[in-house]
Parts: C-alpha cells; structure tokens; sequence
C-alpha cells in the first residue's frame, strides 16, 4: 500500500468543478485511471461508493500521488465530512482498498467510502460518476 496514493470516483475527478481544484492541484498529481471494486450511488446530487463482493460491481475513478499529505487529508476529511467536526457516524470513511490498473495491476490506496445506508439510494450502474453526469446511458454493465 502506498500512503500516498488517493482513489478518487467523483466530484474530485478532473472533469469536474469542485470548491477543491485548487487545493487537488497543489497537493497531488495524477497518476493513473483506476478501477475499484464496488457499487456507485448519487446520494443527493453528488457521489458515494461503497465496496462490493461482486467482481463484476466496478467503479471508475482516479488515482492521484498525495505530494502534502499532512496538509491534504485533514482538508479532504473535513470535505468528506469525516472530520472531528462532524457527528458520527460520519457520511464517509477514509479507507485503504485496492484498485486496479488498465496494465492489469493492482495497487492500494486511499479511498473515501459512503458509510451511511444505501437502500432507497439510486444507483449509477456504469459506475463512472463522469458518465453518469453528462446523461449517458446507464445499460453499461
């Protein structure tokens, strides 16, 4: 595992406004498109994954290489409201997993996994949250 390596699927992806391009831009660099091993939901407009024992459940994302990680993982945490200054249980958990290269490889890394009850949540079957924003079809599994 790597600490300082960041699986990201949804609003942090390029791709996407976020409040928090700047803070991405100064503290990470990409590294490599990614895959996990999970189910992606729309919570309320923005994106939780959880993790799946079911092979064929993927979710796309990305994975960055933390250059400041004392200065980003407090930020992120709070983002992801998963900081001291939220109620637990917290909405995420900041979780090592492992992810799959497009090379076949697998690496770990750091991923920030929806920890709230998913039933009546609506699914994004491709599991590519990009996609899923900009209307594609959803018949890609």
């Amino acid at each position: 595992m790597s600490d300082d390596l960041l699986f990201v699927y949804g609003t942090l992806r390029r791709g996407i406004v976020s409040p928090l391009d700047e803070l991405m831009a100064q503290h990470c660099e990409f590294h490599a498109d990614a895959t996990m091993q999970g189910i992606l939901f729309d919570v309320a407009g923005y994106p939780g994954a959880i993790t799946s024992t079911n092979p064929a459940n993927r979710v796309i994302g990305e994975l960055y290489a933390v250059r400041r990680p004392r200065q980003l993982w407090p930020r992120l945490d709070h983002y992801e409201h998963c900081s001291n200054a939220f109620p637990k249980p917290h909405e995420y958990v900041r979780k090592v997993r492992t992810f799959s290269l497009a090379s076949g490889e697998d690496i770990r890394a750091w991923v920030y996994l929806f920890n709230w009850k998913s039933a009546g949540l609506f699914r994004v079957q491709s599991g590519d949250y990009l996609q899923y924003l900009r209307g594609e079809s959803e018949e890609t599994l």
